[in-house]
């Protein structure tokens, strides 16, 4: 047992700069440091004295590692073990030691470092919420076998599967207890409530369980976990992984909603998924159909964003392996069609909605480059097709008119031949030279077509008034305004006292601005950065709607974009709302209506505060934060320990001095032989004690000494 000379020898090492520094210089010297401690044999009441006077983290982290290779220390704590309650099924407390559990630096949490730990303390890291992120599977796999029970991994995974950062740790887990934590979550665990929140987390990361698929399959999950994969797909989460759980869950459920259909529809085209998507097309191509006669258009739409890969996603008729639908007959009279129509093409057939809102949406699709060319070529098709609806056919010309210029020669051809007035006139009634252009191009690319005599006739008379009017802009004041009306009256004919028969094709006065189209169909929200920039003086629950819908929108993308700001605004207009004594009603209600929400945000920047922070940023940002739930509850229990005293230390016989001489003695004789690795002599030692202090003197253990009153508390 170290005497007490020693003992304020160490402290004073502590506080030395430049021993700190070679303990901390590498594994090797803090490894080398431990040994020398326990070589030393102070007692854990010695041990709590370095620890109190040391500041450096990772120094103090080493001496309580210390601390836990001893089973007087925990002979001599208070309370319960944490051993003692993994039976019980009541809810957990923090393990005794969870005072200097939460001091352990994790730069030391090495498998080398903890080797000697006992299971006491062993299971406390275990459960240790503040070092989820950095526990690596060597680790948890040493922790784990230092106390063999099943009723460990039960606790674990019942008490701590939903903590923060918990996933990163069960991954681990999974790769070498895959069978344990299947029994349990399929038998006795099966009945736990938190047990398909679990499922959705072990989803939301299914990169980190790939084995679990075939357990997923075993468990036969409900369409929510289905549609929770879905979601998480589409935003971002790319992992081969996820395509494979889709289609085992899909092929399981034996109906599926229209929500799900509707995220079918969304992943058509998806090279991953070409199996499922051929077994459920007959079930896609039927909520087309049912959306269609509906008259809503929000299926092609993403956050207000027309989705042009949906546009022109193909479907294919009629003999494959899974086909079920059979072609229309409109299809079957087009040429175009060889055995393959676009998903757009297939729901205009049965539009049955607002003609209004079919021009917006026709109007939409035509704006984007990748699909104008397609539809202008197919589309155009069906303005002399008796199959399709008046409906239809005049909002297709109505709206391709609008880029009749840019149209190829055939598909311009279809629009004159289904109205030839007003595609001439579009153009040329709005006025200048602009418009005269397109329309004079028009004329060109018509005059190639097969016209009639009287269609000719037409397009000759539309040419002859688009290039007479761009003549005639150049032309300006009084001379200029009579050469123009004589020049009109030359070519239209006269009406009255020199007066020109009106235009038929063009408007000779002035620009007319063509009608405004600019309606959208489905408003693209704002972001929830830009909801946050902009929140109103006062909270209205209006407003918090928009937020909490927008987050939920945005918890499945991957990555979130600015993620940890955008959560902690959402959090500091929560902690508004809470720590408001006089919060209005309606403020209140929304609170508890969405406290779940709010509870989640919570521990998803608890999250990431620990991967990017410290546990003091944690403590910092649930200090602020009201209990709410039971998981916020623990988490404060857990991050904010209490220290706890050791029993008292017993009494020691007192060694007599002239032991007490020869011990010194022998300490400074030891530090004379080293004195070449010293950088002063033990004279100095408050400055710098050499690095031989840290190895005990073989020649003779020193005798008991007077131990100190305990002085932590």
């Amino acid at each position: 047992m170290a005497g007490k000379q020693e003992l304020e020898l160490f402290k004073a090492a502590l506080g030395n700069p430049n021993h700190i520094s070679t303990i901390n210089d590498h594994i090797s010297s803090q490894l080398h440091f431990i040994n020398t401690v326990q070589d030393n044999s102070f007692t854990p009441w010695d041990i709590l004295e370095l620890i109190e006077c040391c500041n450096d983290p990772q120094v103090r982290s080493l001496l309580i590692i210390v601390l836990f290779t001893q089973e007087n220390f925990f002979n001599n704590l208070p309370k319960e073990s944490i051993l003692d309650q993994l039976s019980r099924d009541e809810p957990p407390s923090p393990s005794r030691i969870n005072y200097w559990i939460q001091q352990l630096d994790t730069r030391v949490l090495t498998e080398q470092h903890l080797k000697n730990i006992l299971p006491e303390a062993a299971v406390s890291l275990l459960v240790s919420i503040s070092h989820f992120h950095v526990l690596d599977e060597p680790v948890i796999q040493l922790l784990f076998s230092k106390y063999l029970r099943s009723d460990l991994l039960k606790y674990w995974l019942k008490h701590y599967a939903l903590m923060p950062n918990a996933h990163l740790v069960l991954g681990h887990i999974v790769k070498f207890l895959y069978n344990e934590v299947f029994d349990l979550l399929n038998n006795q665990l099966k009945n736990e409530s938190t047990l398909p929140v679990l499922y959705m987390r072990m989803i939301e990361h299914l990169n980190l369980f790939p084995k679990f698929i075939r357990f997923f399959i075993k468990l036969k999950l409900k369409e929510s976990h289905l549609e929770y994969a879905m979601k998480l797909y589409l935003n971002g989460h790319f992992y081969e992984i996820y395509p494979q759980l889709i289609g085992a869950l899909a092929q399981q459920l034996p109906g599926i909603s229209r929500s799900i259909m509707q995220l079918f529809f969304r992943l058509q085209g998806n090279q991953y998924l070409t199996e499922i998507l051929k077994k459920k097309q007959l079930s896609v191509y039927q909520y087309i159909q049912e959306t269609a006669e509906q008259g809503s258009t929000s299926l092609w739409f993403e956050q207000g964003e027309l989705q042009p890969h949906l546009l022109l996603a193909q479907m294919r008729f009629p003999d494959h392996e899974y086909a079920m639908v059979p072609l229309p007959e409109l299809f079957s009279n087009l040429p175009h069609v060889h055995q393959s129509i676009s998903l757009f093409e297939y729901y205009l057939n049965f539009y049955k909605g607002s003609p209004k809102n079919l021009e917006s949406l026709l109007r939409e699709v035509l704006r984007l480059k990748q699909c104008k060319q397609h539809f202008f070529e197919n589309l155009t098709l069906w303005l002399d097709n008796p199959l399709v609806s008046a409906l239809t056919k005049s909002a297709i010309h109505r709206t391709f008119i609008e880029y009749a210029h840019e149209a190829p020669p055939e598909a311009l051809y279809r629009l004159f031949n289904y109205d030839g007035i007003n595609t001439l006139q579009y153009y040329g009634m709005q006025g200048g030279t602009s418009n005269f252009l397109k329309l004079f191009t028009c004329c060109q690319k018509l005059l190639q077509s097969p016209l009639t005599e009287a269609q000719k006739q037409m397009v000759l008379r539309a040419q002859l008034e688009a290039r007479l009017e761009l003549t005639l802009h150049n032309y300006h004041g009084l001379f200029g305004a009579l050469f123009k009306r004589f020049m009109r009256c030359y070519y239209y004919g006269w009406s009255g006292f020199f007066f020109p028969q009106p235009n038929a094709f063009t408007h000779p006065h002035k620009i007319i601005s063509p009608p405004n189209f600019e309606e959208v169909l489905i408003p693209k929200k704002p972001s929830l950065a830009e909801l946050l920039i902009n929140r109103p003086e006062t909270l209205n629950t209006e407003y918090l709607n928009q937020i909490i819908l927008k987050l939920e929108e945005e918890n499945l993308k991957n990555p979130m974009p600015h993620e940890y700001q955008i959560r902690k605004e959402i959090h500091q207009i929560i902690q508004i709302i809470t720590q408001n004594d006089e919060m209005d009603a309606a403020l209140r209600n929304w609170y508890n209506t969405h406290q779940v929400s709010c509870t989640r945000n919570l521990i998803r920047l608890v999250e990431i505060t620990f991967l990017e922070g410290s546990l003091s940023d944690v403590q910092a940002l649930l200090g602020e934060s009201p209990e709410g739930s039971n998981q916020i509850k623990r988490l404060k229990d857990e991050l904010f320990p209490k220290p706890i005293s050791m029993k008292p230390q017993p009494p020691e016989l007192i060694t007599e001095p002239e032991e007490s001489n020869e011990l010194m003695g022998e300490l400074i004789s030891a530090f004379n032989k080293v004195s070449s690795i010293a950088t002063k002599t033990l004279t100095s030692v408050g400055n710098a004690i050499p690095w031989s202090f840290w190895q005990t003197s073989p020649e003779k253990k020193p005798a008991p000494l007077p131990l100190p009153e305990n002085h932590y508390n």
